[in-house]
């Protein structure tokens, strides 16, 4: 016992004693590779719910945290979901696990670690519920996935870098799940080994929510720059460190919504300079409830009527532009693609830097504008040249903003004051 209280000593002593209330916290943020999807993963897709889930295939192209959870601390990678709200690890004592190239987490060794009694104020359904004398969770996504385990407290630590000037904060009791079902599909293989351990549930579903049991930390509000590059590395900020800067800030407000995610109003979208004929009922699918913002999927989706008009117009433009005609099938299975080597030899002939259209997506008082870089990906290892937006309809899924547009802007998103800001950020 003097030992384990002598650990404790030395543990804050090296990591600092928790931040006082309503301060924010700072977290880094690093970028996920994106792993091209095919055919068949495509296909298994289409949710049975009737709950609109977000459309996660997979976890690719996001964007995730370090933290050390426990004492002694064990650095987890989780990936940043804003669609989704607990926050879980996959435990060492999982029976049914993804690979992870890295430590896992054994709440068994952490000396702080306590398991949720079954009459926490956390453990309510819809996704905890007690089991005997603690508080077991099951979170569902898209395309059959889902993680099952138990839900405990232990102590949280950020991690900082030496380019940044951010302070380590310690979090006692943060409330997370201990996965020993996972059935998730997480970026990796033999080249490059899955690094990810779990994710970080950012919704307002449910109070198990790192946003909603941090409130008094966070206030419901939190920023975030999702850096192009993968290995550059940017933050995530909630509370008072949720700012945005300059002169060029937008903001939509943030819809009401009963359910986990955040909803906008987008009115329609205009492709070089030219507005789509949509109606803006086309982008409310699952009734009224508008687009979601969701940092969990790699590009953005749209119903059939809205990404059938993007898709025509985007082809008529490289053809009356360029001449030039999109792949009939593709390797990474994106449904708009052109031959890379194409693309660069056109690019070369014409002196042209950047060479696709520039897409604005028209939101309630704001707008959003993509170049090039966040709306198609040129993979050099498929040779392919493709859109990263996609229609809802494969996935069974509700209008998505997803990661792949939101590149080099920083976000906010304030739950008490109900909007949903941006400018742009090279992160």
């Amino acid at each position: 016992m003097a030992i384990k209280i002598l650990f404790l000593i030395l543990f804050i002593f090296v990591f600092g004693a928790p931040q006082a209330q309503g301060k924010g916290i700072t977290l880094t943020l690093k970028k996920l590779p994106f792993r091209p999807n095919t055919t068949t993963q495509m296909s298994a897709l289409a949710s049975t719910s009737s709950h609109p889930l977000s459309a996660r295939k997979s976890f690719f192209g996001v964007f995730y945290v370090e933290l050390l959870v426990g004492t002694p601390p064990v650095k987890l990678n989780l990936v940043v979901d804003t669609a989704s709200s607990p926050m879980w690890v996959q435990s060492a004592h999982c029976t049914d696990c993804f690979p992870v190239s890295s430590v896992q987490f054994d709440p068994n060794r952490s000396m702080t670690f306590q398991f949720m009694p079954f009459d926490h104020p956390i453990c309510v359904p819809i996704w905890l519920h007690p089991s005997g004398n603690f508080c077991s969770y099951e979170s569902e996504y898209a395309a059959n996935q889902f993680t099952i385990g138990t839900f405990g407290l232990d102590t949280l630590t950020t991690v900082t870098t030496s380019s940044t000037a951010d302070q380590p904060t310690q979090i006692q009791g943060v409330a997370f799940g201990c996965g020993v079902i996972n059935r998730i599909d997480l970026p990796g293989d033999a080249v490059h080994p899955n690094e990810i351990s779990g994710i970080l549930g950012l919704g307002i579903d449910h109070p198990s929510s790192f946003l909603l049991q941090l409130s008094s930390m966070t206030l419901k509000r939190f920023s975030y720059c999702i850096p192009y590059r993968v290995g550059a590395v940017s933050s995530l900020r909630f509370g008072e460190d949720a700012q945005l800067t300059g002169s060029d800030i937008q903001t939509t407000p943030l819809l009401e919504s009963s359910s986990d995610f955040y909803y906008i109003n987008m009115t329609g979208i205009s492709l070089n300079g030219s507005r789509l004929p949509t109606d803006p009922r086309m982008f409310k699918a699952w009734g009224n409830s508008g687009v979601v913002v969701d940092t969990g999927t790699e590009y953005s989706l749209f119903a059939s009527e809205v990404y059938t008009l993007i898709h025509q117009a985007m082809k008529s433009y490289f053809t009356e532009n360029y001449s030039m005609k999109p792949l009939n099938k593709t390797r990474s299975g994106l449904e708009l693609c052109y031959n890379m080597v194409d693309v660069l030899r056109t690019k070369k002939r014409r002196g042209l830097k950047f060479f696709a259209p520039e897409v604005i997506f028209h939101l309630d008082r704001a707008d959003l504008k993509l170049n090039e870089a966040t709306t198609f990906r040129a993979d050099e290892d498929l040779q392919e040249f493709c859109m990263m937006i996609r229609s809802a309809e494969i996935f069974g899924a509700s209008s998505i903003l997803g990661a792949f547009q939101q590149y080099n802007n920083r976000f906010l998103i304030d739950v008490p004051e109900s909007k949903f800001s941006f400018t742009a950020e090279m992160c």
